[in-house]
């Protein structure tokens, strides 16, 4: 398993640029103006679909964020094809937004909150005895 050049628990790179992430995370979670919808969800759209029908405010955005989204995906060695197939689900378009959202309202921490619950836990344990009776 190869393993990144940054030793383990230096993260102050990403602080320095956690104001700049901040405001990018907050622009990319806002809602655009002209169709409604999530500026970062019209960039997955864009990205796996090729969709062009975008309103020119998301179209702009996902033409400018285009190479940083191949980047990050480059960087974490996924191959395009599994990317693109990963954006179509609204799953993981969803829970990726959540992150993203984790960012605008927290900045970047360690570890990241996300700006909604990504997995729910059921207890079941309250059940009483009694209700499993038939």
């Amino acid at each position: 398993m190869q393993t990144t050049n940054i030793p383990k628990g230096d993260h102050s790179l990403a602080l320095t640029f956690n104001p700049l992430w901040r405001s990018l995370a907050r622009y990319l979670t806002g809602r655009c103006k002209k169709c409604g919808q999530e500026r970062l969800l019209s960039v997955f759209d864009f990205y796996s679909e090729g969709r062009r029908s975008l309103c020119k405010g998301c179209l702009l955005t996902s033409t400018a964020l285009m190479s940083l989204t191949r980047l990050l995906f480059f960087g974490l060695r996924v191959d395009d094809t599994t990317i693109k197939q990963l954006m179509r689900g609204r799953l993981t378009s969803r829970c990726m937004l959540s992150v993203v959202k984790g960012i605008a309202h927290f900045g970047l921490r360690y570890p990241q909150p996300a700006g909604a619950p990504i997995a729910i836990v059921w207890n079941v344990t309250c059940i009483r005895r009694e209700s499993l009776r038939f």
